[in-house]
């Protein structure tokens, strides 16, 4: 028997409060989770040790979360790792920016977990789904 190593998910958000809620949530649902509040320590640590999945803020000290995510996606050993863009914004730029790095796009309001935690659901059966097919295929 194989031990599957636990997912992760990175979430980078300068709102404590919404970070440590979503971080509660996320380890419930079993995800093991490292954060930051500015996209300099953001890039070091994602980078430093590769989450599952990414969570970033549009408004972050230091960067622009959307900036980070398109250096993301063109890195290489990031560029796969699914992304989640949380933002007040609702302009079609923001929203057009999100769609052209395959990220997904959820606007920030006091029920974001509704949208958040589904999302989360989805990626994880797919990547365990993935997991399962490569192994029965190797």
């Amino acid at each position: 028997m194989t031990a599957h190593r636990q997912k992760s998910i990175f979430i980078a958000d300068d709102d404590t409060q919404l970070v440590r809620a979503l971080s509660l949530r996320c380890q419930t649902m079993g995800l093991q989770v490292r954060q930051a509040y500015d996209s300099v320590t953001a890039l070091s640590q994602i980078h430093a040790q590769l989450p599952d999945f990414i969570c970033l803020d549009v408004n972050l000290p230091g960067g622009n979360g959307l900036s980070l995510c398109e250096m993301l996606c063109s890195d290489d050993r990031t560029a796969r790792i699914p992304k989640i863009i949380l933002t007040g914004r609702s302009d079609p730029d923001t929203i057009r920016r999100c769609h052209t790095m395959c990220a997904y796009y959820v606007e920030k309001s006091p029920q974001v977990w509704d949208r958040v935690g589904p999302l989360l659901c989805e990626l994880l059966n797919t990547a365990t789904g993935e997991r399962q097919s490569r192994s029965t295929s190797a």
